[in-house]
């Protein structure tokens, strides 16, 4: 019962949810050989589970009122060589949300990064999105 309401902390990590934490564990111990997106994946190491902050746009006045800078903080960071994947973790209903597409979209606008989503449509089912 506990299990729904707190936040897991696996390795000194704090993850979002346990469906994250499992998934840094399969990635950590690379157990996910049925999937056909690991193969993309193949040679890359977890170097980083929440890595640090990107920073999207940093605070502006317009007119009278100030807004705030928002940050963005990926999932995972794999490494093959010099080449680095940023992975970011989603359910299908919070990809679908307009805040995260909007935050997706900005970090695609502004960053020169190697973006892929991991989507969970069903139990043990994936949808895996590159943006490279």
């Amino acid at each position: 019962m506990a299990k729904k309401f707190k936040k897991p902390i696996i390795d000194w990590i704090q993850f979002d949810s346990w469906e994250e934490a499992e998934i840094y564990q399969h990635l950590k111990n690379w157990t996910l050989p049925q999937f056909t997106w690991i193969y993309e994946l193949k040679w890359y190491k977890l170097i980083d589970a929440r890595p640090e902050w990107i920073t999207l746009f940093d605070w502006f006045k317009a007119w009278e009122y100030t807004q705030r800078a928002r940050k963005y903080k990926r999932d995972f960071t794999l490494k093959k060589w010099k080449d680095i994947i940023h992975l970011e973790y989603k359910s299908k209903w919070s990809e679908a949300k307009p805040d995260y597409r909007l935050r997706r979209f900005l970090v695609l606008l502004n960053w020169t990064l190697n973006f892929a989503e991991l989507i969970k449509v069903k139990k043990w089912v994936y949808k895996f999105k590159k943006y490279y």
